[in-house]
This record gives C-alpha cells, sequence and structure tokens, in this order.
C-alpha cells in the first residue's frame, strides 16, 4: 500500500505501474520510484469509463498499455484490450423523432485510437 494523493482513482495497474486519475488529469504512477507522470489534462467532467486489459478509455483519452494518451473518439461504446474503440461514424444520422434517446445508432466501425479520430466515414 502507497499512500497517494487525496481524490486519486487507481484505474488499472500493470506490475509496478498504475494509472491514476485525479480531478481533470490522467497520470501514470510508479511504484518503485514513487514518481508520477501526467498524460493527459482536461478529463470530462462526467467521463465515459471503459477498460478492456490494460487499455482504459476515460473520455476524451484512450491508453493503451500504459502508453501515452490518445484522444478518444464520440460517443464510444466498447473498447479492445489493443485499443480499438467501438463508435458510431461521425456523420451518422441524427436519431429518428420519438426514438429513444440515448439508442445507439449505426453504423458502427472500430477505430484504433493511436491513429486518431477519423475524419469521417470508414474507407
Amino acid at each position: 500500500m502507497l499512500p497517494l494523493p487525496s481524490g486519486s482513482r487507481v484505474l488499472t495497474t500493470s506490475g509496478a505501474l498504475a494509472l491514476i486519475w485525479r480531478d481533470n488529469d490522467l497520470y501514470r504512477y510508479n511504484a518503485q520510484t514513487k514518481t508520477e507522470q501526467r498524460l493527459a489534462h482536461g478529463i470530462l467532467k462526467n467521463p465515459d469509463l471503459l477498460e478492456a486489459g490494460s487499455s482504459v478509455l476515460l473520455s476524451p483519452f484512450v491508453v493503451v498499455g500504459g502508453g501515452p494518451a490518445f484522444p478518444s473518439p464520440p460517443r464510444a461504446l466498447a473498447l479492445t484490450a489493443s485499443g480499438f474503440v467501438l463508435t458510431a461514424s461521425p456523420d451518422a444520422a441524427p436519431p429518428a423523432p420519438g426514438a429513444a434517446r440515448n439508442a445507439i445508432q449505426g453504423p458502427l466501425h472500430w477505430v484504433n485510437a493511436s491513429l486518431g479520430v477519423p475524419d469521417g466515414p470508414p474507407r
């Protein structure tokens, strides 16, 4: 057990490394050296949180295997351990009148978070 600053939430661990969320920042904490490195600033006030293996999506960021933080695609629905995010196409049609507000709308596709957010539909 190691003390962390107040408000720290450990999202995932791998050996001596931990991914920590505090305020609106993401940190990589090394328990052996007792040092932390800020990976990202600007976590949303009410973020989506998905975890698969050593990959974590805490919107608007994805961290794959304790590496750097990448921008997450909007409307993330699922995450793989290798950092692929399931999301609707950016140009998906708005929901039909009377449709459930949070209903999943297609088309859906997998985005490799380490390559960045796509600028249009899959090619």
